[in-house]
């Protein structure tokens, strides 16, 4: 990561300090500010680290268009609304 990234990503880091107790959660918020604002380097690392720390599942018995409205749902929360929306179709 550029100084430039580094800095910005120090100054989001010591604001989101500001705003809780909890150093864990001021870095996850740092985090997620830098993706949305285009300072890390990449998205995708954020979303696998992301995705990392989820326990695989067994198969599921419901329904195909259950299952989309459910992978809709962590589209819209993953800011991909894009493909939450053909998701939707």
């Amino acid at each position: 990561m550029s100084k430039k990234r580094n800095d910005m990503k120090d100054k989001i880091f010591e604001v989101a300090k500001n705003h809780t107790e909890n150093e864990e959660t001021a870095m996850q918020l740092t985090n997620e500010l830098c993706v949305l604002l285009g300072v890390s380097e990449s998205s995708w690392a954020y979303y696998e680290k992301e995705l990392d720390k989820i326990e695989q599942l067994n198969q599921t018995q419901s329904s195909l268009h259950k299952q989309m409205f459910i992978l809709r749902q962590f589209a819209n929360k993953l800011g991909l609304y894009d493909v939450a929306d053909y998701l939707k179709r």
